[in-house]
């Protein structure tokens, strides 16, 4: 189906020397960055979790020290022990914060100290050559007449509103599909009631409701 094709593709050029560590996680927000050493321009995706419950998909494109490899989530954790990890997209490298409690009275664990910035090797460059001759300037051709400017077309009908997911995150966007900003809990059955749009996602699968009370699933491994 057009969709498997979608997501296969992606996962198939994934390199695998990722860096990445969870900076800060507390009772109202989860920090830290992502990135791949063999490519630094691109930019990876991450389901982040609290133990094994899916909060969101996020894209490690934020300011960091590292560079554009930073990620942020607001959250408002409950009273209780948390355990904040979070698992590339399509691959099986994971990263996680020490557990920590929220509740009247408990300070937030201090943050980790950021690693170093981490650069690209440099190039060095060759010499420079000579500098060629300026060749004679043209004549100026003559200014063309000055177009009549056309009417304004109409403005096209509004779009019907997306499906509003829950949670918060970056919407995931697939060949055409778009996907709700937060996950739901993993669905119990292949019709489990959902609306399409709506994703959720655990330590096996990737599941997508494609329509209404459907679901599918992909496995979230390396292809």
């Amino acid at each position: 189906m057009k969709l498997l094709c979608s997501l296969v593709l992606p996962m198939l050029a994934i390199a695998a020397n990722y860096q990445g560590a969870i900076d800060m996680a507390n009772c109202t927000i989860i920090q830290g960055y992502l990135l791949d050493s063999s490519d630094l321009t691109a930019t990876p995706r991450l389901v982040i979790y609290d133990g094994t419950r899916p909060l969101a998909l996020v894209v490690a494109s934020e300011p960091h020290p590292t560079g554009n490899h930073g990620f942020s989530l607001p959250v408002n954790f409950t009273i209780g022990v948390h355990n904040v990890n979070a698992l590339v997209l399509g691959a099986t490298f994971r990263v996680s914060f020490p557990v920590f409690a929220c509740g009247p009275g408990v300070p937030n664990p201090p943050p980790i100290t950021p690693p170093p910035v981490i650069t690209p090797p440099s190039v060095i460059p060759g010499p420079t050559g000579p500098t060629g001759a300026t060749g004679p300037m043209g004549p100026s051709g003559p200014i063309g007449a000055t177009g009549v400017a056309g009417p304004a077309g109409p403005t096209g009908p509004t779009g019907p509103t997306g499906a509003n997911g829950s949670g918060t995150g970056v919407p995931l966007k697939l060949d055409g599909w778009e996907f709700a900003s937060g996950a739901v809990a993993p669905p119990a059955s292949q019709t489990s009631a959902c609306k399409m749009g709506q994703w959720s996602a655990d330590t096996t699968y990737l599941y997508l409701c494609t329509r209404t009370n459907h679901w599918d699933r992909w496995s979230a491994a390396i292809w």
